[in-house]
């Protein structure tokens, strides 16, 4: 769009890889100006130069280019004040591109046992695998399946703004959870109507059999290790201290 502000690509750069486990668009595409739309109807006063038919009427129809003008519906145009599009989208078109091509194998989801909900991430950028909740970091998250803020958490769940400012920012730097404009958003899809797909499921048994042997951090089990289930449920997790038990 005419000025608009090319910082807004890079801060959506940095928003995409955190989800990638989301559908992605189908493509990113410059925008195009269409008869009556506002773009059209206002060109001069929105910031547009020179609106014009797209070239490949021309080929279709020889006609004077006035009558082209009243005939056509899609047209191209300039800027007044000059900008870079190419330049400064750049970075974010590699970022949507590669989006779609990680989109099959990625994904964030959570199960919530009651006591405890699991944030198992598979995404690209996945700091670890798997991520135990309860307590009030549970309630925090769970609360911000929609766009919040930390007052209105407090006044929701009681609990005091800075306890919850800290849960959160910890779940921030974790990259679990967004946070834009003095808002937080949970990232991890709840399974329960959803399911994981075929590939990811494949990708979560081989991550859960790697974990059944950890060390540190939470260990999973896995009850009969070589099946696989079509399928995620809730009541097939089940926490054991510091373990998870996959049934």
């Amino acid at each position: 769009f005419a000025g608009e502000p090319a910082e807004e690509y890079e801060r959506m750069c940095k928003m995409l890889p955190l989800v990638s486990h989301l559908q992605p668009p189908a493509d990113m595409v410059p925008i195009r100006i269409d008869r009556f739309s506002p773009n059209f109807n206002e060109a001069e006063k929105l910031g547009f130069a020179n609106v014009r038919p797209l070239d490949a009427y021309s080929y279709v129809y020889p006609i004077d280019p006035s009558a082209m003008r009243n005939l056509a519906y899609f047209f191209n145009f300039d800027y007044q004040t000059p900008q870079n599009v190419d330049e400064y989208a750049r970075q974010l078109d590699r970022a949507v591109h590669e989006w779609i091509a990680v989109w099959p194998q990625s994904d964030l989801f959570s199960i919530d046992t009651g006591d405890h909900l699991l944030i198992w991430d598979l995404r690209p950028i996945a700091q670890r695998p798997l991520t135990l909740l309860s307590d009030k970091a549970r309630l925090i998250y769970l609360a911000c399946e929609s766009v919040n803020h930390p007052r209105q958490l407090s006044a929701q769940l009681g609990i005091d703004v800075d306890t919850i400012t800290a849960e959160l920012e910890k779940l921030v730097a974790m990259q679990v959870v967004m946070h834009d404009g003095g808002r937080y958003l949970s990232l991890a899809v709840q399974v329960g109507d959803y399911s994981p797909a075929q590939p990811v499921l494949d990708r979560f048994y081989r991550v859960a059999r790697k974990l059944e042997h950890s060390e540190t951090g939470v260990a999973v089990h896995l009850d009969h290790p070589r099946a696989r289930s079509r399928r995620l449920v809730p009541a097939r997790f089940e926490v054991d201290g510091n373990s998870v038990v996959v049934h």
